[in-house]
C-alpha cells in the first residue's frame, strides 16, 4: 500500500486590500487550498467583504472560516484591538499587503499616504507576528517609471523618471519594503 501523507494543516493568511479584484481573486485561492483566510476591510467595505466571506464559504464549506478585520492600514496597528493584534502576532503564518491607490486622479498626498505609509504600518504590524514565513508586498512593474528594457530586482530609485504620483509611490514603497528585508521574510510582487 503507498504511503500517504497527511493532510498539510492550514496555514493562517492575512489579506488587505479588498475590495480589489487581485484581493478577492487571492481570497479565493487560498480557501480553494484549504488556507484560513483573514482580511483586513474597512468599514465602509466590511457588508461587501462579510458577504464575500460568506459566499467563499458556502463554496468551500469545509475550508478554514474566513473572519474580517474591521480597520485602516492608514491607524495605528491598523485600527485594530490590542486583542486582534496580539491574535495577529500569535496567528498569521503569511501577509500579502495589496492595499494601494492607483487612481491617477487622487491627490499626491494622499497617493504616499496610502500606498508609503499604510505600507510602513502594515510592517510595523508584521514585526510582531511570531509565525511569520512569509511578507508578500504587491507593488507594480511601473516602479521602473521612464525606463526601458531589463530591471533587476533592486534596480529602484536610479533617477529614473515616472510618469505619474503612482508610479513614484509605489517605487517608493517598494524602496521600504526592501528595507525591510533586514527583519521580515518579505517578497516583491511585481504585477502588470
Amino acid at each position: 500500500a503507498a504511503e500517504t501523507s497527511p493532510p498539510a494543516a492550514p496555514r493562517t493568511v492575512f489579506v488587505t486590500g479588498f475590495p480589489v479584484f487581485a484581493a478577492r481573486r487571492l481570497m479565493k485561492e487560498l480557501v480553494a487550498s484549504g488556507d484560513r483566510v483573514w482580511i483586513l476591510a474597512r468599514d465602509k467595505f466590511l457588508a461587501d467583504a462579510k458577504q464575500y466571506c460568506d459566499g467563499l464559504s458556502k463554496q468551500w464549506p469545509h475550508s478554514p472560516p474566513l473572519r474580517v478585520f474591521a480597520g485602516d492600514i492608514l491607524d495605528i496597528d491598523l485600527g485594530l484591538t490590542g486583542a486582534e493584534v496580539r491574535t495577529l502576532h500569535a496567528k498569521v503564518e503569511e501577509v500579502h499587503h495589496i492595499a494601494a491607490i492607483g487612481y491617477l486622479g487622487t491627490p499626491t498626498r494622499k497617493m504616499r499616504l496610502v500606498n508609503v505609509e499604510g505600507l510602513r504600518e502594515m510592517l510595523e504590524v508584521a514585526l510582531g507576528m511570531k509565525k511569520l514565513q512569509r511578507f508578500c508586498h504587491w507593488s507594480t512593474a511601473f516602479v521602473a517609471g521612464s525606463r526601458g528594457g531589463v530591471v533587476m530586482e533592486d534596480d529602484l530609485m536610479v533617477g529614473q523618471r515616472f510618469r505619474n504620483d503612482y508610479e513614484k509611490t509605489k517605487a517608493e514603497a517598494e524602496l521600504l519594503a526592501r528595507n525591510a528585508m533586514r527583519s521580515l521574510p518579505v517578497s516583491i510582487l511585481r504585477p502588470t
